[in-house]
Formats: C-alpha cells, structure tokens, sequence
C-alpha cells in the first residue's frame, strides 16, 4: 500500500462531480419474502469441513 500526498493525486470537485456513475447505473432492491424464502441458507461446521476434505481427497485419487 503506497500512502498519496495531496499533491500526487489531486481531486478537484468538479473532477469527482464529472466522472460520477449515474444514479440509474445503481440501483439497489431489497429481495421479496418469496425470494428470501427461496435462498439457501447452510453453516459450515467443523465436520462438514473434515467431511469435504476426505470426499476431495477420494476424488482426487480417483482423477474426478
């Protein structure tokens, strides 16, 4: 990460006003109750990870 001074990057007003993205560009919608509903939704626990590494390890061994 390299810190900029003022000077190497100067950012008039007018220059951020310019290159900013139009409002229609950004648009965010909260998702409907069906569509909430519809996710699936799945915390990984410790055993599932064990579990994933042993069918990965199986599939890696039988080239699939």
């Amino acid at each position: 990460m390299k810190l900029l001074e003022n000077d190497d990057y100067p950012l008039l007003l007018e220059e951020l006003e310019e290159n900013k993205m139009p409002t229609s560009y950004v648009k965010y919608m909260d998702k409907t109750n069906k569509e909430l509903n519809e996710l699936i939704e799945y915390d990984l626990e410790e055993e599932d990870i064990e579990w994933l590494k042993i069918i990965n390890n199986e599939k890696i061994k039988n080239e699939l």
